[in-house]
């Protein structure tokens, strides 16, 4: 529900008051995306090793292509590329 609740704010200070108070109202909009981004992530940027298992588990490139994010797209062109064959599974991340 994310973007949907961003862009109808982004929306709404688009639409008020002179351009000033617009680039105000957008300011705040991405002071306040990036102040709850950071309460959110807090915990974990502590440390690199924290950081790095939030990226390893956002992107499980480990599991392999099939269960990434890219998902449908590479069981769609599974029977027609092999990809799987043709490359080794290190070059296959930067594939995806």
């Amino acid at each position: 529900y994310a973007p949907a609740f961003f862009f109808y704010l982004l929306g709404r200070s688009l639409k008020g008051g002179t351009m000033a108070r617009r680039c105000v109202d957008i300011c705040w909009l991405g002071v306040s995306v990036v102040t709850s981004f950071a309460v959110c992530l807090y915990p974990w940027v502590t440390s690199v090793s924290g950081l790095l298992q939030v990226a390893q588990r956002v992107f499980p490139i480990d599991r392999g292509l099939f269960e990434d994010k890219v998902a449908n797209f590479w069981c769609a062109s599974a029977p027609f590329l092999r990809v799987r064959q043709w490359l080794p599974k290190s070059s296959l991340v930067f594939v995806a």
